[in-house]
């Protein structure tokens, strides 16, 4: 008999070993990517860095409305499976979503191609970044790697998570390094190629490693084709898309539209800033990816933990949040112009309230996939349409009036919408769950 993968699911200790694992990778990562940003801006200035960004900021956003986020599915569908010893099915099932993948990424590949040389004109894109920007159609290729990392959440492969997510970077640090100390310190093109290089290396590691984990843990197992529901699958798969799309789509747009309201230089403040924010904003994607394995099995076997783990997650991690959001008030200024100078010092006060919108995030971190496990992804999606809105609306207008304040203002109001719409679903799917379980044990009684 197939051992389990996971023994004993939402058992703190275990939880804190994974997040720690994802943390440590992407606290590493951040501080690497941190540092080569900083050392891009110093030689670029903030015009230039501002054009390295928008580039970085299109690729990202083809790549985020191409990919249809087949991590999540690998969870809910692949758990079941890999508990019930049914591991061809598995095979058959992980194989299946890789194909989506592929499809998406060679969708995302041709879309930049179509971009790059058909509409480069449109968006103002210099001659001389053309060539360097083409790279990133590569790049598209490998950059859809949702059955991949889904792979590794389900085999308990936390480590290989967490070096995955510190390659790019390290990557992105040594070739901004070289480039930093040479006679080509000022040649834009360079860093563009250097950006997508690392982002390539990074998610081609992902598909490797996810290989790797699955035949050492199972060997050559036979595939077979997953007993699934194909109308379920993909209801799932679409609402988990549009989440994700809503998630992340809107950063790259925001980058985009800063562009387009600020010019470059406050394109690439706001960057600069939501980098720095993101260090502590990025232990929510961290935490999703650590509690929903766990959720998931507890939602069918124990329900009290199941509720104890999604709250006790957000109170935790929102603390952390206030102590650094906190402290930025009176450290973002001089930690901006030390990094990056004086020029990036102007961003002190958007950083802090993006930190305020990251500790809104880590409050509400296992709501989504408490929900997701629930059956309330369609309603989940329904709250991030509006706080979507709600950002994007309040970006867009309260820019033109305030600047950069403007655009903390609305990162924290769509925080609010998220936090609170997000919480009620779950506070009322524990309700009807257990409500049930209440009623099904009376009848029971009564029936003996």
């Amino acid at each position: 008999m197939t051992p389990p993968v996971v023994d004993r699911p939402g058992r703190t200790r275990r939880l804190l070993t994974n997040f720690s694992w994802l943390a440590g990778g992407r606290t590493t990562g951040a501080l690497l990517a941190l540092a080569a940003t900083a050392l891009a801006a110093r030689a670029l200035g903030a015009a230039e860095y501002g054009l390295v960004v928008l580039i970085h900021a299109g690729a990202l956003m083809i790549r985020q409305l191409a990919n249809v986020k087949t991590s999540e599915a690998v969870i809910r569908y692949g758990v079941p499976l890999a508990e019930e010893g049914r591991i061809g099915e598995l095979r058959g099932l992980i194989l299946r979503f890789a194909k989506i993948d592929a499809a998406a990424a060679g969708i995302a590949a041709l879309s930049g191609g179509v971009i790059l040389f058909g509409f480069s004109g449109f968006f103002e894109l210099p001659e001389a970044l053309k060539a360097p920007a083409a790279l990133y159609v590569v790049v598209l290729m490998f950059a859809v790697t949702g059955t991949a990392k889904g792979t590794l959440r389900l085999l308990d492969r936390f480590g290989a998570l967490s070096a995955q997510l510190t390659i790019g970077p390290a990557l992105k640090l040594a070739g901004v390094t070289l480039l930093f100390f040479s006679p080509y310190r000022t040649d834009t093109r360079l860093y563009v190629l250097v950006w997508g290089g690392a982002y390539l290396v990074e998610h081609a590691y992902s598909w490797w490693r996810a290989y790797r984990a699955f035949v050492g843990y199972y060997g050559e197992t036979r595939t077979e084709q997953p007993d699934l529901d194909r109308a379920d699958v993909r209801s799932f798969l679409y609402t988990v898309y549009w989440q994700s799309t809503l998630d992340a789509a809107p950063k790259q747009a925001a980058t985009l539209l800063a562009g387009s309201l600020l010019g470059s230089a406050g394109a690439a403040l706001f960057a600069f800033a939501r980098e720095l924010a993101e260090v502590l904003a990025k232990p929510v994607t961290l935490l999703r990816q650590v509690v929903f394995p766990d959720l998931a099995r507890l939602w069918r076997n124990d329900v009290p933990r199941f509720i104890r783990v999604t709250w006790r997650t957000g109170a935790i991690t929102a603390g952390v949040g206030v102590l650094v959001a906190t402290l930025s008030i009176f450290a973002a200024e001089p930690i901006l112009i030390a990094l990056a100078g004086e020029e990036f010092g102007a961003a002190a006060l958007l950083l802090t309230l993006l930190l305020l919108a990251a500790t809104i995030e880590l409050a509400g971190a296992a709501f989504r996939p408490a929900s997701y496990v629930m059956g309330k992804a369609r309603t989940l999606l329904n709250v991030q349409i509006v706080a979507t809105t709600v950002y994007l609306t309040g970006f867009v207008g309260l820019t033109q009036l305030y600047g950069m304040t403007g655009i903390g203002t609305a990162a924290i109001l769509s925080g609010i919408v998220t936090f609170a719409g997000a919480g009620l679903i779950v506070q009322r799917g524990c309700r009807e769950r257990l409500r049930g379980e209440a009623q099904l044990a009376v009848a029971d009684g009564s029936g003996a």
